[in-house]
């Protein structure tokens, strides 16, 4: 008996060490709770984002000298504004309460190691800060997560086209862009554009000379020479143009084929933006016929860009030559006649003889009424007014002579 009882003691003794062993062995979640942060890093330490795609796709953003470029892409700048959004986005992330702990749930949620659909890495200096795996989406805006280095698959609020694996769609694209308040001159198609602000502005009570309150931006006139006689600056179509070049933005990068570098090579429009602070910028757009792309292409810059194709449009739909001034050869568009006019009879109205009766000797101009007239020596016609309001019509009366030739 005693025996048994010493056996059933040493049972029990291994049956607690085990679970305090377990315990202690197991992923630790008892103190973890879904308020906490999903992933624990600093964004102002941060300087490397590398972003990779189910595919092999990669993007590798890193900061330098204050900016975000694109490494891989001779640190072509990237849009700051996205990198800082996606930070943020990560760093807001709570951990929620997990869905699976096992080797086996990380490929089927997608969130294992070789196996993702986003694969995050947060950098300083080029050690890992932070490495996250995103995978299969249970909902919108709800994508199942999780950390490396712990087996916990989390269910937690990002998307992964938050952080896409295109280049283009980090890219600065107003790389190009150039306000109006920096140009000094444009030159295109042989003409020199000068803007022109207006210093002074009338007040609502008509008082010139009063100075533009503060804040509110001076209304800009456009020069144009040479100008040939009778010439005029068409103010419209010259502050389009300085709108397109300030709102300019590129889809992307191009690898040019012979046939874009054929088209930029005969480029369809060449314009020649000088800048108040004496740089100098030379655009070039060209379309690729066959493949309907527009193309654009900076001295600043060494790649070749493509541009939308309303933005092209913009720059080639209408030659800028013939229509950044107004010339007094083009014919104006004829105007209609208005109604009631003696170009269209067809809207005249004969007045009735009660609106004449009303007007009485002061409008018709006589010291008395109009007498009676004798049928006898009546002109032999009479009007009478349709009742649609159509034209008089003109009938010999009964008993009227015919004039004697």
């Amino acid at each position: 008996m005693e025996k048994i009882i010493r056996l059933l003691s040493i049972l029990l003794g291994l049956q607690l060490a085990l679970a305090i062993a377990l315990a202690f062995s197991g992923p630790d979640l008892e103190n973890q709770t879904p308020d906490m942060p999903f992933a624990s890093f600093k964004k102002s330490e941060i300087d490397g984002v590398s972003i990779q795609g189910g595919e092999g796709e990669t993007v590798v953003l890193a900061q330098k000298e204050g900016r975000w470029v694109l490494p891989e892409q001779k640190d072509f700048p990237a849009n700051a504004h996205l990198v800082e959004n996606l930070l943020e986005s990560l760093g807001a992330l709570k951990q929620g309460l997990p869905v699976a702990t096992s080797a086996t749930a990380q490929g089927r949620f997608k969130v294992a190691e070789k196996e993702f659909e986003r694969k995050i890495v947060l950098s300083q200096k080029g050690q890992p800060k932070a490495t996250l795996y995103f995978g299969t989406s249970p909902g919108m805006r709800l994508v199942q997560a999780r950390v490396e280095g712990s087996d916990a698959i989390r269910t937690v609020a990002f998307a992964n086209h938050q952080a896409p694996v295109k280049i283009d769609d980090w890219i600065d694209k107003d790389i190009l862009a150039i306000t109006t308040e920096e140009i000094e001159t444009i030159e295109v198609a042989g003409r020199t554009i000068t803007p022109v602000a207006a210093a002074e502005t009338a007040n609502k009570d008509g008082k010139a000379g009063e100075k533009k309150e503060e804040g509110q931006k001076k209304e800009i006139s456009w020069n144009i020479a040479p100008l040939g006689q009778g010439e005029t600056p068409n103010q419209e179509e010259l502050a389009r143009l300085a709108r397109t070049l300030a709102q300019l933005r590129i889809d992307g990068l191009e690898t040019l084929d012979p046939e874009g570098k054929e088209a930029l090579k005969q480029s369809t429009l060449e314009l020649s933006i000088k800048r108040k602070n004496g740089s100098k910028t030379v655009l070039k757009v060209a379309r690729v016929e066959k493949k309907n792309l527009y193309l654009i292409q900076s001295t600043t810059r060494e790649e070749v860009f493509r541009i939308a194709g309303y933005v092209g449009e913009l720059f080639l739909k209408k030659p800028l030559k013939e229509t950044l001034i107004t010339s007094p050869n083009r014919p104006a568009a004829a105007t209609p006649p208005e109604a009631g006019s003696a170009a269209n009879p067809q809207h005249m109205t004969v007045p009735d003889a009660a609106q004449n009766d009303e007007k009485g000797p002061a409008h018709s101009g006589e010291s008395s009424p109009a007498p009676t007239p004798d049928p006898s020596t009546t002109s032999g016609a009479s009007t009478s007014v349709a009742p649609d309001g159509s034209p008089p019509a003109i009938s010999p009366e009964k008993g009227s002579e015919t004039p004697t030739r």
